[in-house]
């Protein structure tokens, strides 16, 4: 915003006792003088409007916008049968029929969750499923399921929402991780996960 300045514009001669003629006309004359005044209070008001105008926009709370979280599979071993690994991807290794393996959802606190966005190919009909959990901190805590997306199609890009009891994330008292779990795939399937995303909405 530009800066809100006011200068006086009105400026008037002195009166001189005995000897100054007071007149309603003239260029100096009080007609002249009070449509000065005149003028002069309402450039007073077009800048007290626009002060008023700054004033109510420092207190706007901005519109929270939709964001996305969108990861990477890094998948950590959850069991015997792991997820390989190249460059920017996940994949079920040749001579395996399953796949199991969990990473972390670092999402920031205090927003909702929307939905579950996931991104890969499964060339079978081996059982794939990602779901995205929240667990409390302490030991042994019961998983509740955000969202989960089953993954078919070669390729598919699935987006399913999230279930809006476990939805608002809050940090002081879970964790958040993305399980990625393949079952009963054949050794010859190609399966692959290139990515995970999480959509939610800062709370206002």
């Amino acid at each position: 915003m530009a800066d809100i300045t006011y200068t006086r514009t009105v400026k008037f001669n002195d009166y001189v006792d005995g000897e100054t003629i007071v007149s309603a006309g003239g260029s100096d004359g009080f007609n002249v003088r009070f449509h000065g005044l005149e003028g002069e209070f309402d450039t007073l008001s077009t800048v007290v409007a626009q002060l008023n105008a700054a004033i109510k926009a420092i207190g706007v709370v901005p519109t929270p916008q939709p964001a996305k979280l969108v990861m990477t599979p890094n998948m950590i071993a959850t069991a015997a049968d792991p997820w390989s690994h190249l460059q920017g991807i996940a994949q079920k290794p040749p001579a395996q029929t399953g796949a199991h393996g969990m990473m972390s959802a670092n999402l920031p606190n205090n927003v909702r969750i929307t939905a579950l966005r996931v991104l890969g190919a499964n060339s079978g009909a081996g059982s794939l499923r990602v779901i995205l959990f929240r667990q409390a901190l302490v030991a042994q805590a019961t998983l509740d399921q955000i969202a989960r997306v089953d993954g078919t199609g070669n390729p598919f890009d699935l987006n399913n929402p999230a279930d809006p009891q476990f939805a608002v994330v809050d940090d002081n008292s879970f964790k958040y991780f993305v399980v990625a779990l393949l079952d009963n795939a054949l050794a010859a399937d190609t399966v692959t996960l290139s990515a995970f995303q999480i959509s939610y909405q800062p709370l206002s």
